[in-house]
């Protein structure tokens, strides 16, 4: 009873603690925005354009073209109930909220769980999610904050398993929803299967793996129906950079490796899973046992993620793995019986590469985001929904599409199959121009260094959308813009003069050929 109650405590308390930093960020971001709201990045408009096509029995972002423009397979069906409407855009706020309080009540049970106590279990169970980036997660609206709480449940789940064979509901959820959530889930997934194989776990293994592998299956298998790739546009638009396209797989993948511990985030990352293995050498006992594997899980995803994934972009790719592999040492650190304060001691030094990561950047960077979508794309959006009314071409996708019923062409390619790989494998000189043609587009809205050798010299400048004072997580502070053709310049040019007027004031567009911006 005494630990049960302890258990809920902590849970409240981390709830308590992740909605403080949580509710800070928003006040600090809403404030610098002049207190208008936009998600912080443009990314969460994609998944409510590729939800209202869902709820017309369509996938993609543009009716009646079949693109695989999320990242995963589960969020967009959670953002379907009216579509277009602007119930729908407070969705991701809301299942946010949710997963970053689901979250912390999973991280906070377990610390209880695992017997931490007074004043450090007090102090873990608040300051979790601050050290492990869910409130700036939560913060983004993407899908990564219910990720991370499905990874801790995974996690938890694992370690009761192990350890007293009372964890297979909370496994088995986190093994059914992480993938769905987001690829990367299926390290975890298949490491955990692994270690219950070799345990003894067989038959919960069999189940595990049914839940955990066969609806992401079934999910690649639709999106092959569709005449799609299995893996959606949105995962491989990362997965090679531009310029990439002849590197061996083997030196991209240690390229990947250097890139990502050269980062904040890769190093807490890296942290981690020295730290997990460091609990295996301080206890022999810990080796001997069931849960000495969880070690191993640790150390296995931890590198996974390092070698395959992406880390940083608001720090949100990692999320899942710093907070699920943090609860994870941490549980092996409070099982260690001949170096128990040493393990606690490694445990929570492990997880300060991460507190000086996402700390500082909670205060000094993040809450710019707001500001940044604001002044930007949700100028770019009004220009095009508003004032243009016609087809139009940009790299930044999700606000310009979502509730527009003109045309939209993703020059960067994750809704778009040909300009991915145009861009990545044949990027000839003016390739985006009769893309541009064939979709009748009128006018491009592009960050030029994106598209780069893609730009066409048939296209006209028609001048830059320039953000003042400019802060925040945004590909550039200036959007050029162009019309299509020298037809499409006098349209172009009246929606532009009947726009400009109504800019923020941190806002500004210089015609080309002006050296002052427009009022």
């Amino acid at each position: 009873m005494i630990a049960t109650n302890l258990q809920e405590r902590l849970g409240v308390f981390a709830i308590a603690g992740a909605l403080v930093a949580y509710g800070g960020l928003m006040i600090a971001a809403l404030a610098r925005s002049g207190w208008n709201f936009e998600y912080p990045l443009d990314d969460v408009y994609i998944h409510l354009a590729m939800a209202s096509e869902i709820a017309r029995g369509r996938y993609g972002v543009n009716g009646g073209e079949v693109a695989s423009a999320s990242s995963s397979a589960l969020y967009p069906l959670l953002l379907t109930p009216f579509p277009d409407s602007e119930f729908q855009r407070w969705l991701p706020l809301a299942w946010n909220v949710l997963g970053l309080c689901l979250g912390a009540w999973l991280w906070g049970r377990a610390l209880g769980w695992a017997g931490y106590r007074g004043a450090l279990g007090f102090g873990l169970a608040f300051l979790g999610a601050l050290v492990v980036g869910a409130h700036s997660t939560a913060f983004t609206g993407m899908e990564h904050a219910l990720h991370g709480a499905a990874s801790i449940a995974m996690i938890y789940g694992l370690a009761r398993t192990l350890s007293d064979g009372r964890g297979a509901g909370l496994l088995l959820a986190g093994m059914f929803f992480a993938p769905l959530l987001r690829f990367e889930g299926l390290a975890l997934v298949v490491l955990s299967i692994s270690v219950l194989a070799l345990t003894g776990h067989r038959r919960l293994a069999g189940i595990s793996a049914a839940l955990g592998l066969i609806p992401i299956a079934l999910f690649m298998g639709y999106l092959v129906s569709l005449g799609l790739d299995p893996l959606p546009n949105s995962v491989q638009a990362k997965l090679v950079s531009d310029g990439e396209e002849n590197i061996s797989r083997l030196n991209r993948v240690l390229g990947t490796f250097q890139i990502n511990i050269a980062k904040p985030g890769g190093m807490a990352i890296l942290a981690l899973v020295i730290a997990a293995m460091a609990m295996r050498v301080l206890d022999a006992g810990l080796r001997q046992s069931r849960l000495g594997w969880m070690a191993m899980v640790i150390a296995g995803a931890g590198l996974g993620h390092l070698l395959f994934a992406q880390v940083g972009w608001m720090e949100r790719y990692e999320h899942y793995a710093i907070a699920s592999l943090g609860l994870g040492v941490l549980i092996l650190a409070a099982r260690v019986t001949e170096r128990r304060g040493i393990a606690i001691g490694i445990a929570v030094a492990a997880l300060l590469p991460a507190a000086w990561n996402y700390v500082p950047r909670t205060i000094n960077e993040y809450p710019w985001n707001i500001r940044a979508q604001h002044l930007q794309q949700a100028q770019m959006r009004r220009f095009a929904h508003e004032h243009l009314q016609q087809p139009i071409a940009v790299n930044d996708l999700g606000l310009a599409v979502w509730a527009n019923p003109d045309y939209v062409l993703d020059l960067y390619g994750l809704a778009n199959n040909e300009a991915r790989r145009l861009r990545i494998f044949a990027p000839t000189p003016g390739w985006a121009g009769p893309l541009v043609a064939r979709h009748g587009v009128s006018v491009i809205m592009i960050y030029d260094s994106f598209i780069e050798a893609g730009i066409s010299p048939d296209w006209e400048p028609l001048g830059k959308l320039v953000m003042l004072r400019a802060a925040g997580y945004v590909g550039n502070a200036e959007v050029n813009f162009y019309a299509a053709t020298s037809e499409d310049v006098v349209s172009a040019r009246a929606a532009l003069d009947d726009w400009v007027p109504g800019l923020p004031p941190d806002a500004c567009f210089v015609f080309s050929g002006a050296s002052a911006c427009a009022r």
